[in-house]
């Protein structure tokens, strides 16, 4: 073979591998440009998610920020802190729920999550009212206590069907060491020094009955102590309508003209 013809076949063989090593280059490009787009498209997708999580928590906080309030400054402080760690937890479930490669269960546990979070939050908000609004009453049942007087006492219905320890405390700022926690079956209780009290419990006790310490305060038109009737057993027998006078008409009247009075007491 001449020197011609091996420079000749060597010329083509670098040709070829020129052409290899563009095609694998162009392949290359291509591949790493596709993957560049997908992980652009998951960059937004993520961030899209990052946004959707982060305007549910707003969206929660904003919707129970103004029911959850109380003059007790400790409570007040629990009551904005489990608005604001729910809101966060519940923002955090939805941005996974959301994101690109989400699985059913983080979907599935996203709205098990928000039924939860909005039954308790609602719970906690009637509660959180409701002390607020009763406020008066706790104290005015205690003053009435210690003068032994029945106007402004809780009645015993009430004392019965209501866990006035807790609202008392919680009215006259005693309690100590409040949070909020979760219980193993997902409703929450309000943990103080004096105990816990089981906000579901309660809810599910004021939905059916709509019943606040309001409705069992002793109020002034509440004391009618007794009724006292008095008239005459004496009057004139009257006649039929035919101007008949039989004696079944007359036969029980007192003709002495004796009047008489009754009392009535309610127990």
């Amino acid at each position: 073979m001449s020197q011609r013809q091996v420079n000749r076949q060597t010329s083509k063989l670098g040709e070829y591998l020129v052409g290899i090593t563009q095609s694998t280059s162009q392949a290359t490009m291509a591949n790493l440009q596709r993957i560049a787009k997908l992980q652009q498209r998951k960059r937004l997708e993520s961030e899209k998610a990052i946004q959707i999580g982060m305007q549910s928590q707003e969206a929660f906080i904003n919707k129970y920020s103004k029911q959850l309030t109380s003059t007790n400054e400790e409570f007040n402080i629990a009551l904005t802190n489990q608005l604001r760690e729910t809101g966060k937890e519940l923002g955090l479930a939805k941005q996974k729920a959301f994101a690109p490669g989400a699985t059913q269960k983080e979907r599935d546990n996203y709205t098990s999550l928000l039924v939860n979070s909005n039954k308790n939050m609602e719970g906690l908000a009637v509660l959180a009212t409701n002390i607020e609004n009763g406020k008066n009453n706790y104290a005015s049942h205690g003053s009435a206590v210690q003068q032994n007087v029945a106007l402004g006492r809780i009645t015993k219905d009430g004392l019965e069907s209501m866990d006035i320890p807790f609202y008392q405390s919680m009215n006259l700022s005693t309690a100590k060491d409040i949070s909020i926690n979760t219980k193993k079956n997902g409703n929450w209780e309000i943990a103080y020094d004096g105990g816990n009290f089981d906000v579901s419990a309660y809810n599910a006790g004021f939905s059916q009955k709509g019943q606040t310490s309001n409705d069992f305060v002793i109020k002034e038109e509440d004391l009618l102590m007794g009724y006292h009737d008095v008239g005459s057993f004496s009057a004139k027998p009257k006649a039929d309508k035919n101007g008949v006078l039989e004696f079944k008409r007359w036969k029980h009247f007192n003709n002495e003209g004796h009047t008489g009075g009754g009392l009535a007491i309610p127990i």
